[in-house]
Parts: C-alpha cells; sequence; structure tokens
C-alpha cells in the first residue's frame, strides 16, 4: 500500500484517550461507526464539543480528506446541519472506507472545529487503507458496531456535562408531562366528563362522554411523540449553550 499520508511520528499529537480494543461484541466483517453525535438524552454519544482537541493540521487535513472521499454506504432522506451553527446542509449520506463507516458530514466537523478521532482510526487512515470498492448495496448489507466509537468518546465526558445531562432528562419530562396535561384538559372541555370509570386498568378517574376511557388515558398514546419533542429540545438546547 505504500507509505504513510505522512510520518506516522505526528500522531503522538493525538491526545493520550485509549481506544478500546475489539471485542467479541464487535465481530470482524462488522463496520466500525465513528462520527455519531448526541441525537437523544439517552444515546450515549457525545456532542461534537466534548471530543475537541489539538492536532498537527497536516493529520487532521489528511484525516478529513479521508472522510470525505469515502464510498456512499447508505442513503437518508433528510439532510444534517452543523451543530455549531455553520451554513448550509451536512448531506444525507453515510460514507465507509469498507472497515468503518461515518456520517458524510463528519469530515466537516474534523476539519473546521477541531473534533478529534479514536487512534486506531487514526491509525487506519495514516495506513493509507486504499479506496473502498464496495458497491452500496453491499455496505448496506454488512453490521454495524458502535462499540469503540462509544467507548473512546466517553472518556471525554465530565461529572458537569453528566450533571447538565441529568438536568436535561428531568426537564424534558417535565415538559411532555406539561403537554399530555394540557391535551387532557382540552380533551375534557371538548367531550366533558361521564358518570362512567375509566377502563384503563388501575386508572380511578372518569371516562369522558362516549369513551371508555379518561381524558388522561385518551391521550397516553402520544406520550411517544411528546418524549421525542421534549428530548430533542433539550438536546439542542444543550448544544446551543455549549460553554465556550
Amino acid at each position: 500500500m505504500g507509505g504513510p499520508i505522512i510520518p506516522a511520528a505526528l500522531a503522538n499529537n493525538h491526545p493520550t484517550a485509549n481506544t478500546p480494543a475489539m471485542t467479541a461484541d464487535t465481530p470482524a466483517q462488522s463496520l466500525l461507526l465513528i462520527g455519531l453525535r448526541k441525537e437523544r438524552l439517552a444515546d450515549q454519544f457525545p456532542f461534537p464539543m466534548e471530543i475537541e482537541g489539538p492536532l498537527d493540521a497536516d493529520v487532521r487535513a489528511a484525516v478529513a480528506n479521508h472522510l470525505a472521499s469515502g464510498a456512499v454506504a447508505e442513503r437518508y432522506r433528510g439532510h444534517s446541519h452543523c451543530r455549531y451553527g455553520c451554513a448550509g446542509d451536512l448531506g444525507h449520506d453515510d460514507l465507509s472506507d469498507g472497515t468503518w463507516v461515518w456520517p458524510e458530514g463528519f469530515a466537516h466537523y474534523v476539519q473546521h472545529h477541531g473534533v478529534l478521532v479514536p487512534p486506531a482510526f487514526l491509525a487506519h487512515v495514516l495506513g493509507r487503507p486504499g479506496v473502498c470498492v464496495e458497491p452500496m448495496e453491499a455496505l448496506q448489507a454488512r453490521a454495524r458496531s458502535d462499540a469503540i466509537w462509544i467507548s473512546w468518546s466517553a472518556q471525554f465526558r465530565t461529572a458537569a456535562i453528566e450533571i447538565q445531562l441529568a438536568a436535561a432528562v428531568t426537564e424534558a419530562q417535565r415538559q411532555c408531562d406539561a403537554a399530555l396535561a394540557t391535551k387532557a384538559l382540552r380533551l375534557e372541555d371538548s367531550l366533558g366528563l361521564s358518570d362512567s370509570a375509566c377502563l384503563s386498568a388501575g386508572c380511578t378517574r372518569t371516562a369522558a362522554v362516549g369513551r371508555a376511557l379518561c381524558p388522561p388515558c385518551l391521550t397516553e398514546p402520544d406520550r411517544g411523540h411528546e418524549v421525542g419533542m421534549s428530548d430533542s429540545t433539550q438536546v439542542s438546547l444543550l448544544t446551543n449553550t455549549w460553554p465556550r
């Protein structure tokens, strides 16, 4: 394959956080996921801001170039946007080099926002892995593992961020409950209450007129949607107010 893109010794500029070894949970043929950012409070992915750090300029350029030149491994309908507020979109594909796979916009974060990559991926890039020739259909069929990305990025998580995340979870639940309570009150005003008990197991409230359930139980199927909305709001708020 030839020599490295740049002297491998430059990789010593990378932070000391280690990449965990592949385990039995990481099958040899799995594509190794990197570059995923936090989308939900409960997921284990990092905020991009958490994993910023110094890296030799030539190394960073080589990594960003590699990330930008991957083969399409998956295509989505929606477009991504920069969590730092940059204009434009960051694409809608996942890219791969046949070993690793990442969101199309990850190159932007590495090149323009100082985001780091796991040492194992850095060594892979510096070893000049060549061009991926697998078609998208073959890449789509392969399993994916995010174990390395999650374990490596977790080393950057601080106690302060954990506290903020815990508070965000509490606030998201409060917002969800408040939204459902408002919906239930509107439904009660619209339908009125009957003289019959709600038939939902364990519920002691009164059913709505013409319905078997009470207004709160009738709105319960909306909980998943409301949880998603309040969760997404809290992640965006944490991202947009990241301390600088």
